[in-house]
């Protein structure tokens, strides 16, 4: 860890320092987290203290500072429900751009993953992470994650049209197909759907 950094508990005080934060961070990395930047900037300051000031055992913030400036954070929740309550959950782990490749994200979750150690009741930590987090990947695995599953489009971002452009084409790849080498026959109305979705390729390969 960097020289002149210090990792601590966020406390209520530091809730109009973290939203700020927040903010920049989603605004950097929009394919990491499950919230936008606009929704961010809809929460109060008084929400976020109220969260800072729940109870250790049920969520805390750890921020690592440089300067002043929250430079990174590292969150745990826990599960409510009864049959989930041995676990918990890690979130918005991020570490400034200036600050990364130097074991910052590396202690953030340690601290993190000893704090949680000491809660009782508490018997595994999860979390997700982006298939395009690679290092992120590699850090949470050397600690002792290990993958047990992929969700597909966990996240969607923008315009579903501007998204995928790709599966489109595969679907009219797919119809072409399955009328050249497998002989179908396909209705008016799989014709009409072949067209249009023909048509959506076409205007957005028109439009880059």
């Amino acid at each position: 860890m960097p020289d002149g950094i210090t990792v601590r508990m966020l406390t209520p005080t530091d809730a109009d320092l973290f939203l700020r934060a927040r903010v920049t961070q989603l605004e950097i990395e929009p394919h990491a987290f499950g919230e936008s930047a606009h929704e961010a900037r809809a929460k109060s300051a008084v929400a976020v203290a109220e969260r800072l000031a729940a109870p250790r055992e049920e969520t805390f913030l750890l921020g690592a500072f440089a300067a002043g400036e929250l430079v990174g954070t590292a969150g745990y929740f826990r599960q409510r429900e009864a049959k989930t309550r041995h676990k918990g959950r890690v979130w918005g782990v991020f570490v400034a751009p200036a600050f990364r490749g130097q074991g910052l994200g590396r202690a953030l979750m340690r601290a993190l993953i000893a704090e949680a150690a000491t809660i009782d009741g508490l018997e595994q930590l999860d979390l997700q992470v982006a298939v395009t987090q690679a290092a992120a990947r590699r850090l949470y695995e050397s600690l002792g994650f290990s993958v047990y599953g992929r969700e597909p489009r966990a996240l969607k971002i923008g315009d579903a049209s501007k998204v995928a452009p790709v599966d489109k084409l595969s679907l009219l790849l797919v119809a072409v197909f399955a009328f050249l080498f497998l002989h179908e026959r396909p209705s008016i109305r799989d014709w009409v759907g072949i067209l249009m979705v023909g048509a959506g390729v076409l205007v957005l390969a028109l439009k880059r």
